[in-house]
Parts: structure tokens; C-alpha cells; sequence
């Protein structure tokens, strides 16, 4: 709210708050806090690191996307980590561990669902280049499967 001075030129700036004191030192000493990023949820949850929009936000590897915790922190993680974007990569990922595991490292794992979940989010998969070193171990993770012998009831 304005209010001239005696020149009538200049004015004063001021917030209006209640007629009631006690309501008017609420409204005066009312502060928003956010929550930020902090290293546990690096542990309760490995897909996720520090994002680099800032401390509000967590960077979701699954689905290569930064999350606005600031509202509610670990509830808004797992908000999103419940959402069926998320829920489908992580049964990717749990199908990939158990089934292919003894076959392949870690690292091929993770190659192999990163061009996966690139490969939902890019369009058509026709048009996608791999690497040689790339194809050679799909290849070599392949045949190592075929090679042996089922074990699974159908």
C-alpha cells in the first residue's frame, strides 16, 4: 500500500496485515521452509543423486528426470517412484537381475537397460546406433543363454 509523504512525491511501501496483534505477529513471523536434497535418500533409494537444478530437486535415474521434493521431501520421492513410468523400468531392471545375471556383469546390465529405457524415450527403435563393443556383448550375453540348457516349467 502507498502512502504520500508531505511532498506527495514520495511513498512508503508497507504490508497490511490483520488488526488483530497477535494474528499480525503470525502473519509477520510466518516463514516457508522446503525441503532439500539430503544424502540419505541417496541410500533409501540408489536411483536417485543430486540434481543439478538445485537443492529442491533429486535427479531420478530411472526414468532420467529431476523431481521437485521441496513440498514434502521423501514423500514426494516416493510419489514418483510410484508413478508407471517409473514402476516399468524398475520391472526391467528386476527382470534383468534375475534373468540374466550369472551371464553378464553388472555393467552390461545397466548398458543394456540404459539403451532400453533411451529406446522408450526416443521414438521409433528402427533408427537407433549402437556401438561395436556394444553389439559384441549382446551378442556374446546372447549366445552364452542359448547355450545353456532351460531350466524353466512351462
Amino acid at each position: 500500500m502507498c502512502f504520500p509523504l508531505l511532498s506527495g512525491v514520495s511513498c512508503v511501501v508497507a504490508r497490511v496485515v490483520s488488526h488483530d496483534p497477535v494474528q499480525a505477529a503470525y502473519e509477520m513471523s510466518e516463514k516457508k521452509y522446503y525441503q532439500v536434497f539430503i544424502p540419505s535418500y541417496s541410500t533409501d533409494f540408489p536411483c536417485l543423486k543430486k540434481s543439478r537444478k538445485g537443492e529442491r530437486y533429486a535427479f531420478c535415474s530411472l526414468c532420467c528426470c529431476d523431481v521437485n521434493i521441496s513440498h514434502a521431501g521423501r514423500r514426494d520421492i516416493l510419489l514418483h517412484l510410484s508413478n508407471a513410468e517409473c514402476e516399468r523400468v524398475f520391472s526391467k531392471v528386476k527382470k534383468a537381475h534375475t534373468q540374466f545375471r550369472s551371464s553378464m556383469s553388472r555393467k552390461t546390465v545397466e548398458q543394456l537397460l540404459v539403451a532400453r529405457c533411451a529406446q522408450s524415450h526416443s521414438g521409433k527403435c528402427h533408427e537407433q546406433v549402437f556401438d561395436k563393443d556394444f553389439l559384441r556383448k549382446a551378442k556374446a550375453a546372447t549366445a552364452s543363454v542359448l547355450a545353456q540348457p532351460s531350466t524353466s516349467k512351462m
